[in-house]
């Protein structure tokens, strides 16, 4: 590790009782973090940003003039609508990869499911998505 103390590591690891898996993960990533060079500290807090949500599976969603309202029970949502699987809903890696983030239209709603059908381009296309009013957000 170029820039960091192993010995201070394995310390605060062993001192927070980390699982030694977990401990090693740990150190497993910070040596190839410590091989990196950053131009500047925010470069380097927008990189360690990026890195955690991508490994939960959170989407990067883009800045646009699109507003978005966080949906509820009860929301009046219609079949037509536009709306967008929260970015940072699905926490299992596998399911947010596959559909955080993804813009669709309301297709039906049925026991309390919004049905959704993506139109963004992604892959992998997905057709009567069913989500609980709570994973999504509607187009405003």
């Amino acid at each position: 590790m170029a820039d960091t103390d192993d010995d201070w590591i394995k310390d605060q690891l062993v001192a927070a009782r980390v699982a030694v898996p977990v401990g090693n993960a740990v150190i497993t990533l910070l040596e190839a973090w410590g091989d990196l060079n950053f131009p500047s500290a925010d470069q380097r807090d927008k990189a360690l940003d990026l890195f955690a949500r991508l490994a939960k599976g959170e989407a990067i969603v883009e800045e646009s003039e699109d507003r978005w309202a966080p949906m509820s029970i009860g929301f009046n949502i219609q079949v037509g609508d536009t709306v967008r699987v929260r970015p940072n809903y699905y926490t299992e890696p596998h399911l947010g990869r596959k559909h955080n983030g993804r813009v669709g239209k309301v297709v039906a709603k049925r026991s309390g499911d919004i049905i959704v059908d993506m139109t963004d381009g992604k892959t992998p296309v997905l057709k009567s998505s069913h989500y609980p009013p709570q994973a999504l957000d509607k187009k405003i």
